[in-house]
Order: C-alpha cells, then sequence, then structure tokens
C-alpha cells in the first residue's frame, strides 16, 4: 500500500489539509516503517500501525494527534503501552513514534491490539465500536461510504458535534426521536431500546431514516460478535423495518431542455462537470467521483471501471449489456 512519505514532526502534520470529502488521506513516516497518520475530512488526524502479518493486513490506531503536547514529550515513564493505548489518548510524534515498535512486536508474536484495549478498557462503548467498524470493517475492505455512515452515527445515535461543518457558528442541536448512545456499554443496550428507537424516528423523522439507523447498529453488533468483542444477542436483531415504497421519479420530455438549462447555468464547474458526467455515463456516483485519465481512452470511447461495488473491474459482457441498453459507457476486459 503506498501512502506519500513525510518526516514527521509537529509542524508538517499541523500542515496536512483535510481530507477530500468521504474520503480519508494517508501519510507515512520517514523514520519509523509502518507509521501512518490518516487524517479524516474534518482535519482531525489519528497515528495508525500499518503492518502485514502473515499476508494479511493489520491495522491500529494508537490515537489523535495532538499539536498542544511539546515536542520533547515522551511516554509516561513506568507505564505499559497496553495500559496507556486503553484510554485512546492524544500523542505528539515522540509518543507515536515510541509506541509504534511495541505495537509491531505485539503484532508480530500475535498479540491482538483490539484484544489488549479491550482487557485494559473494559468493555467497548458503542462510541469505541463505531470506531473499530470503521478501522477494522470500513477501511480494510474498502468499502465506501464510511463519511455517511458516521454522519448517520452522530445525528441518530451517537454525540452529534456542536458546530456545523458548513456554518461553524451554527450550533447544532438532535432532533426529536433520537439519541445518544455513545458512552453506552454495548451490553447495556436492549432490544426493547432499539425497537423504541425505531419507532421514534419513524415519528419524528422518518421510516426510511429509522430502518437506515437500525441496519446500520444491526452491522455493527454484527461485526463485534464475529470479532468476539460481545458475546450477547444482536439488539437490533428482530426488529421489524417499516414498510418503505420505492421512490422514482424521472425526467419528462418537456422538461429535458430546462433541466440542461439549469446544468449550464450551474455556477460551480465541478458540480456541473459531474452532473452531465455521471448522467452520460450512467455510472455510480463513487465511481464517477473515482475515475481517472489512467482509466479513460477517448479514442475508443472507453471507461474501464477498476474498483466498482462487488469489488472487480467492469468485464466486457457488462458492456455489452449496457451498450444494447444504449448507454453511453464502456469498459475494456478485465
Amino acid at each position: 500500500m503506498a501512502y506519500e512519505k513525510i518526516n514527521f514532526s509537529r509542524s508538517a502534520l499541523q500542515a496536512l489539509p483535510a481530507a477530500p470529502a468521504g474520503k480519508r488521506t494517508y501519510y507515512c513516516d520517514t523514520k519509523e516503517p509502518g507509521l501512518l497518520v490518516c487524517v479524516t475530512p474534518a482535519g482531525t488526524k489519528s497515528f495508525q500501525i500499518y503492518l502485514k502479518v502473515s499476508g494479511s493486513p493489520e491495522r491500529v490506531t494508537l490515537g489523535r494527534f495532538s499539536a498542544r503536547i511539546a515536542e520533547s514529550v515522551d511516554l509516561p515513564p513506568g507505564c505499559k503501552h497496553g495500559d496507556f493505548m486503553a484510554n485512546t489518548p492524544e500523542l505528539n510524534v515522540r509518543m507515536a513514534r515510541s509506541l509504534a515498535p511495541l505495537i509491531k512486536l505485539d503484532l508480530k508474536a500475535g498479540v491482538s491490539a483490539a484484544e489488549t484495549k479491550k482487557t485494559k478498557r473494559g468493555e467497548l462503548t458503542l462510541d469505541e465500536l463505531f470506531e473499530e467498524y470503521v478501522t477494522r470493517h470500513l477501511e480494510p475492505t474498502k468499502k465506501k461510504g464510511a463519511a455517511t455512515l458516521r454522519a448517520d452515527f452522530e445525528r441518530y445515535l451517537g454525540k452529534l458535534p456542536v458546530e456545523s461543518k458548513k456554518s461553524p457558528k451554527l450550533k447544532r442541536i438532535k432532533r426529536t426521536g433520537t439519541v445518544n448512545w455513545s458512552n453506552r456499554p454495548i451490553s447495556s443496550i436492549t432490544r426493547q431500546e432499539v425497537k423504541k428507537l425505531h419507532t421514534d424516528l419513524g415519528k419524528h423523522i422518518g421510516h426510511r431514516t429509522a430502518n437506515i439507523v437500525v441496519s446500520q447498529l444491526r452491522a455493527m453488533y454484527n461485526r463485534a460478535i464475529y470479532w468476539e468483542e460481545f458475546k450477547g444477542a444482536n439488539p437490533a436483531s428482530g426488529v421489524e423495518m417499516f414498510s418503505t415504497p420505492s421512490r422514482e421519479r424521472f425526467i419528462q420530455k418537456d422538461e429535458i431542455p430546462r433541466f440542461f438549462a439549469a446544468v449550464a447555468m450551474e455556477p460551480n464547474v465541478d458540480i456541473r462537470d459531474f452532473i452531465l458526467l455521471d448522467l452520460l455515463t450512467g455510472g455510480r456516483k463513487g465511481n464517477v467521483t473515482a475515475m481517472r485519465w489512467t482509466d479513460v481512452n477517448l479514442d475508443r470511447a472507453e471507461w474501464r471501471i477498476p474498483d466498482t461495488k462487488n469489488g472487480e473491474p467492469l468485464s466486457r459482457d457488462t458492456w455489452q449489456t449496457r451498450e444494447k441498453a444504449g448507454c453511453v459507457y464502456s469498459t475494456t476486459t478485465n
């Protein structure tokens, strides 16, 4: 896995830009192999260890980078690294570089950092489970939509940031029907509470949203059970979902000229080009935003999508099907 290499220092990490919306960017330390900094769209920077053990990738979050900690500060004397990491600490570069070799030794010896954290820290809270879900499931498997899931978690299940990202002066509040279970131990959340949450969300916000939130919660608990982080029954299983009719809206023939005229008047060139490209190719939003010039052959009017929803490039059979349907779209063979 190739990441941009930089010499980690407080000034260098402070200068790193926030990641693009819906993505995370990673930087590799030139002095400590396997030590990374992960940057989120909100500008949060976290130290991580990335290491392949017996051919399988392992990723461990050490803690968040904090520019408030002086560069000369090291790990607390006499404190074991497992005890220190159990509290999800804030770190400077020196502390991260001190932790990195110890964590790599644990990984090579087959010691699970997640299990060590759990033993030292006690039971996972829902917020900690969500972070584990992102770090151990979404990122390693390259699942898309992590930013959307995080936003939904904050709105409906967790702690909502006080300030709006778009308008910092605008304070955000939890809506009626939502909950803040961030600090709840995952075994304390019952099926009755989840059913009530589902009902309240359906009543105050919408049936479709209620279904999405419970589905997300169920997926998180399923991963916790798979990782043996949780031995109880999934409290989000068995919740009867609301029936939601499919939503369809087609542009009518007389609306097409007005639609293209409105698109042409869009002042943001990137948004305008994205709408036209997405419309004319019939591609998924994620595929279109991930398009690179290396994937496109203008002479053959071909676009090869290397990373599709099922994890495989689109094949010529898929292209032939789309061609018969009249789509302006093409892929090369695998």
